[in-house]
């Protein structure tokens, strides 16, 4: 490949992986406050709230991993 051709894809990637990690950072704000708001509601709903609380943040925290897992190997 001619050096100019992967100066390009260089820039191609790395604004790929730019744009990759800002979804995937707002993509965690959004669920950093669904779980602040299912918690908080849980909480305050009593034992079954909290219940349900508790099982939408490990929902949550398994959907956060397998992001981070994806944004990873999209990456890389």
């Amino acid at each position: 490949m001619p050096p100019l051709k992967r100066g390009v894809g260089s820039v191609g990637s790395f604004i790929n992986s730019v744009l990759v990690v800002g979804w995937g950072l707002s993509v965690d704000v959004l669920v950093v406050v669904m779980v602040v708001v299912m918690t908080v509601r849980g909480g305050s709903g009593g034992g079954d709230g909290g219940a349900g609380g508790g099982i939408e943040v490990v929902v949550m925290a398994k959907v956060v991993v397998v992001e981070v897992a994806m944004w990873q190997w999209l990456v890389l």
